[in-house]
């Protein structure tokens, strides 16, 4: 899940959510994709709602989603993984360098995946969220990249 994490109270003041276990310490994992059985499934769209697009840049983007199963709201940051393997793994050392800040200046670090659509899926599930949000934004990025979401 992403960087932020607050719950709507019923007077519409937001509840912090605070951990009660300090992260431990960063482990080098590999990256596992979200694939099922010859079919692309998102990990993303499984879990979360769309409710904004918080910023975008050369490296990414930020929604703001809601989860679906917990109902906290959530950000999610996209990033394209370009390049060669080397370059992959550079754009991976983004989630390991959040997942060991500890400052009360910087938004929790929970969780983060990357995923590998097939050619021209990423583009037309992108079109179809702008549409429902009525948003003009666009993406730049290549239409094979695969994406890490933290």
């Amino acid at each position: 899940m992403g960087c932020v994490h607050s719950k709507e109270a019923a007077d519409g003041q937001f509840l912090q959510h605070s951990p009660e276990v300090e992260p431990k310490e960063v482990v080098d994992a590999q990256i596992h994709p979200v694939i099922s059985q010859g079919s692309f499934k998102s990990e993303f769209q499984s879990k979360f709602v769309i409710v904004n697009i918080i910023g975008r840049g050369t490296y990414g983007c930020v929604f703001e989603v809601v989860n679906k199963l917990d109902e906290w709201k959530y950000a999610v940051k996209r990033i394209p993984m370009r390049g060669s393997e080397e370059q992959k793994t550079a754009t991976a050392k983004e989630a390991r360098t959040l997942a060991s800040f500890q400052h009360p200046g910087i938004v929790a670090y929970n969780t983060s995946w990357t995923e590998e659509p097939p050619h021209g899926w990423q583009k037309g599930q992108d079109q179809k969220m702008l549409f429902a949000l009525n948003s003009n934004a666009y993406f730049d990025y290549l239409d094979d990249s695969s994406f890490l979401y933290i």
